[in-house]
């Protein structure tokens, strides 16, 4: 890098600041407006200028979005840096401007060609193409700032190995990878595919085997079938002509069974006349009875009946006696006590006057009062007890005539058993001989049927034969369609089988190239090539740190970055005991001089791996507030680092911009080979390059 010229808001006029060939240079602020403090003068904006040139963004922490939005803002209308430099050998022009009214712009010129295109992003993609990286690795190499310095060491796993991608591409093996994965998932699916068209045709098969079976039984049934008609069409035709030679006999027969079977019929009508007879004199016998055993039955109910009724008037004559009993009784004791009172001596009389307290008249009517009582109650009980003989009497009466109407239902009920047991046994007789009768007319009625086929049958003797070979041809020809169908079957059994034995050998086939892909899968997959690539940039990553952390610590600290079993990146500190042996110590237990001695050395190592595996090599580096958190020593030991790989080849570095606060700055001042400052005043800054830097007066 040559050159940046910056136009900023907080710039007083345009300035041009050189990169090249300066050493260790020292970026201090001087604050004219606030005092001492140098906070806010633009060293860190000046320094990373050029990253905004290239990537859009002044931020330098990996975690930006490439968009910063106070270049800009009301006290600059237009922000402008451009910067020049050689890339591969070839000079380069980057030019971004930015402003309130339009678009942002982006051009590129390289060797004399103007490569700007249409659009900033489209310009943006093509100087990332030749430039081979991206904000993120301009920020791991060159642009260090206050932010990510510690970014490798703090970083997650996933974050490290987004890191360390920059620097080896698995992009040809994850595609190779995902590539043979597609392979193998084909094949699998594939696979599968023929294991679902063999089920099918296992499936196939298993009807085919069965319909080949019963096409081989319907074939024996039918040819069953045919011998056993055969057998019985000559049978037949035997019997025919057997039948033939005696047609007169069975005319003369048949004649005869005629006769019998008319005399079996008026047998039968006499038979059913009789019976007839007997059931309508049974049936008028009976319906007689029946109707003298309803009468009996309501006579014995209206009996019963009225014995009901008599017995309730018993009952309350009853009742009304007891009653009258036991208002006698106590009329008689209340006589009593009436009786035993006028035995008494006379009323001793009042106490004062010495009167009787009763007088005799009263004494009387009270006497004639309980005799009129008692006389109502003795002719009350007199009338209860004739209500009772009379209603008794009454009871008795009914009682005898609903027994004697049970004794007449009971008389009817057998009669009529009687009745129709005489009748079955009238009838029985004559059924039975009608069932005789109709038996041998049955029997007659079937030899006579036969006899009518055998005389049908010799009558059409050339008929018949005809219908007994039309048969035979019949059931041949369905036997030979049975066989055609056995074999037809048989055949498709075997093309099914066949097909199931190819499709068996294409399964086998590709499932051993799924197999076969399943370890390329494998060698080409995380486990496998990216494993070992990973596993490569780690431990190198890890010898390019070394050195810088050897430098940094003194040799007191290292730093172990292992892969581990699942592929995870293991970070893990060791210090050195005075006995020289080491201790491991995590991250998280270090100091803050310990973590900041680590950051550096990782970062550097990152950049020297960059920069050795080809990917970017830069003359420039910038570090801001490097000696955050360390001692003197420390700060010592980045100091005298910074002159070593400034004076070596490793990096190819001819510039070191440091941003420093001036107290960190006076301890190391013996390490800078230039100091440049940035002064703020009246609002404004402007840089004051350092007096012995070789045409000075040319940036001034």
């Amino acid at each position: 890098l040559e050159s940046v010229s910056i136009r900023l808001w907080f710039i007083r006029e345009e300035s041009t600041y050189p990169l090249r060939n300066r050493g260790v240079v020292l970026i201090r602020g001087r604050n004219d407006d606030f005092g001492s403090d140098s906070n806010g003068v633009g060293k860190s904006t000046i320094a990373m200028a050029s990253l905004w040139a290239l990537s859009g963004s002044l931020d330098p922490r990996p975690a930006q979005d490439g968009k910063v939005g106070d270049v800009v803002n009301d006290l600059s209308k237009v922000a402008e840096v451009t910067l020049r430099g050689t890339l591969n050998s070839k000079s380069f022009i980057v030019k971004r401007t930015k402003s309130k009214s339009s678009a942002a712009s982006l051009s590129f010129i390289l060797d004399g060609d103007d490569l700007t295109r249409q659009s900033a992003t489209d310009t943006q993609k093509l100087i990332n193409e030749h430039f081979c990286s991206e904000s993120q690795l301009l920020v791991r190499t060159i642009f260090h700032g206050q932010h990510s310095i510690g970014g490798l060491l703090e970083a997650s796993d996933a974050k490290l190995k987004d890191e360390l991608s920059q620097l080896v591409s698995l992009e040809i093996w994850q595609q190779s990878a995902s590539l043979a994965r597609s392979k193998q998932r084909e094949l699998l699916r594939k696979t599968t595919e023929i294991d679902g068209m063999i089920s099918l045709r296992e499936k196939d098969e298993k009807v085919a085997h069965e319909k080949t079976l019963l096409a081989k039984i319907e074939s024996e049934r039918r040819q069953a079938i045919l011998d056993k008609a055969r057998i019985s069409f000559k049978e037949q035709e035997q019997e025919i002509c057997r039948s033939s030679l005696n047609a007169s006999t069975i005319e003369e027969e048949m004649d005869v069974l005629q006769s019998l079977m008319r005399q079996s019929d008026a047998e039968l009508s006499d038979l059913d006349e009789e019976l007839s007879a007997i059931m309508k004199s049974h049936n008028n016998e009976l319906i007689r009875l029946r109707s003298l055993l309803s009468e009996k039955v309501s006579i014995g109910n209206e009996a019963k009946a009225n014995m009901m009724s008599r017995q309730r008037v018993f009952d309350k004559a009853l009742i009304e006696l007891k009653t009258a009993e036991k208002n006698l009784i106590q009329c008689q004791l209340e006589w009593d006590d009436l009786l035993e009172q006028r035995d008494v001596s006379q009323d001793p009389g009042c106490p004062t006057c010495g009167q009787p307290i009763i007088s005799v008249d009263a004494r009387e009517r009270v006497a004639r009062n309980y005799e009129d009582n008692l006389s109502i109650a003795m002719s009350t009980k007199d009338e209860a007890e004739a209500a009772m003989s009379h209603a008794s009497l009454e009871k008795d009466q009914a009682q005898a005539a609903s027994d004697a109407a049970a004794v007449e239902v009971n008389e009817c009920l057998e009669d009529v058993s009687q009745a129709e047991a005489l009748g079955s046994l009238n009838t029985s007789d004559v059924r039975e001989r009608i069932h005789k009768v109709r038996s041998i007319q049955s029997k007659r009625s079937i030899h006579f049927a036969s006899l009518v086929r055998k005389s049908k049958n010799i009558s059409n003797f050339d008929l018949e034969k005809a219908k007994i070979d039309a048969d035979l041809s019949r059931l041949i020809e369905a036997l030979d369609a049975s066989r055609a169908a056995y074999k037809s079957c048989c055949n498709d059994l075997e093309l099914v089988q066949k097909n199931i034995a190819d499709l068996e050998k294409e399964r086998d086939t590709r499932s051993k190239d799924a197999a076969s892909t399943a370890i390329l899968v494998n060698v080409l997959g995380s486990k496998g090539i990216q494993a070992f690539v990973l596993q490569n940039i780690v431990d190198a990553l890890q010898v390019c740190s070394r050195p810088y952390l050897d430098e940094l610590s003194g040799g007191s600290l290292q730093l172990n970055i292992q892969v581990g079993s699942n592929d995870s990146i293991i970070k893990q500190a060791a210090t050195r005991n005075p006995d020289g042996t080491w201790s491991s110590r995590p991250l998280a237990s270090l100091s803050g001089g310990q973590w900041r001695r680590l950051s550096l050395s990782l970062s550097l190592g990152f950049a020297h791996l960059s920069s050795k595996r080809g990917n970017l090599r830069s003359s420039l580096l910038i570090m801001d507030e490097p000696l955050t958190h360390l001692d003197s020593t420390g700060r010592a030991s980045v100091g005298k680092l910074l002159r070593k790989i400034c004076n070596e080849d490793t990096l190819a570095l001819s510039t070191i911009l440091v941003i420093l606060q001036d107290i960190a700055a006076e301890e190391i001042e013996e390490c800078f080979d230039q100091v440049d400052e940035v002064v703020k005043s009246g609002g404004e800054s402007y840089i004051i390059l350092d007096a012995n830097m070789e045409n000075v007066d040319e940036y001034q």
